[in-house]
């Protein structure tokens, strides 16, 4: 009995340590806290850019099935228009909530996607946004890593219904 108890003990550990496994490919680590801290990189840089009015950097944090959308530079200047008068503020203390989902092939990460939210965010004419960013961080398929769905929310009032949405979206087949 005590030997089947210490193998499963073993094993759950083993499984267990593998998910934070190192991807071989690029040689990153991959832990939970890992992908935190890099989702929280990403949403600075995306309020730099939009901030500061970087078109090129902003459209460059997309993947390249976005960047390959017939009217995406028409998009990202309609997101940058939401930001001209400047960043003044965003919530510090809840700034960055996500999620991640992850493939495995072989025990290898293949296929590490995650997503990001920055909420009230204030720009300097006083408007209030919050804004969510889904990304692929690890994918075998090259065109697939950076943002595939930007969503840009305007808060209208104290009625989520009434808030007015903008996206960028790659087409389904991407996702």
């Amino acid at each position: 009995m005590a030997k089947r108890v210490f193998s499963l003990l073993i094993c759950s550990t083993l499984f267990f340590s593998s998910c934070f496994n190192t991807h071989e490919s690029t040689g990153h680590s991959r832990t939970f806290e890992d992908i935190e801290k890099l989702q929280k990189e990403i949403a600075e840089e995306i309020l730099h850019y939009l901030g500061g009015n970087d078109n090129e950097a902003f459209s460059n944090m997309f993947c390249e099935y976005s960047r390959e959308l017939s009217d995406f530079e028409e998009q990202i200047q309609v997101v940058m228009s939401f930001f001209e008068s400047g960043i003044l503020s965003y919530n510090e203390e809840e700034r960055i909530s996500g999620g991640t989902s992850m493939g495995r092939i072989h025990g290898e990460i293949d296929l590490y996607r995650s997503m990001g939210r920055i909420e009230n965010i204030l720009t300097t004419d006083g408007e209030s946004y919050t804004i969510s960013f889904y990304n692929y961080l690890v994918s075998e398929e090259e065109k697939r890593v950076g943002i595939y769905r930007f969503v840009v929310r305007e808060k209208v009032n104290e009625n989520i219904e009434d808030d007015e949405i903008f996206i960028i979206d790659t087409p389904p087949i991407m996702k």
